[in-house]
């Protein structure tokens, strides 16, 4: 009949020196203990600070995984950082190369005139894109809906 709860064993012979067997006995009676029990504690102790160093090596290796992925995260977003600040730096030098080409200098007479509209030009546009992104529409469609305005209010003039 087995016995349950009692943990099954295994039988390990372990082949030594006369010089090992007769330090193992002079350290086994120091610590009145058997040579077999001695042993035993001997091998669960190096077995147990295996196990944990196995653990340690699993959750380093985990960590550096997730920095691995982290720092290509960061990789791909500062590549796209440096894109849109290239598309944007290409929108304002468009703008810029196509303002000075086609607008003609303004006389001095009309320069308040000249100011004052374009005050009002530019108050518009942040109305209409204040009021676009505040109603959730991007702002491709805010400049869609500006400047379709703008055209129908100078065919009007």
């Amino acid at each position: 009949m087995k016995s349950r709860g009692i943990p099954k064993t295994a039988l390990i012979r372990l082949r030594v020196t006369e010089e090992e067997s007769a330090m193992l006995k002079s350290l086994a009676n120091s610590e009145k203990k058997s040579t077999s029990s001695l042993l035993r504690e001997m091998v669960l102790t190096d077995l147990r600070s295996t196990q944990r160093a196995s653990a340690m090596e699993n959750h380093i290796l985990e960590f550096e995984r997730r920095l691995v992925n982290t720092l290509g995260y960061l990789t791909k977003e500062m590549r796209r950082l440096n894109s849109t600040e290239q598309v944007t730096l290409s929108a304002i030098d468009i703008f810029l190369r196509t303002y000075l080409t086609h607008t003609p200098p303004i006389q001095e007479a009309n320069r308040e005139f000249a100011r004052q509209e374009a005050k009002r030009r530019y108050d518009e546009i942040i109305t209409a894109i204040h009021r676009g992104l505040s109603d959730d529409f991007g702002i491709t469609e805010v400049a869609r809906t500006f400047l379709t305005s703008e055209e129908n209010g100078n065919e009007r003039q």
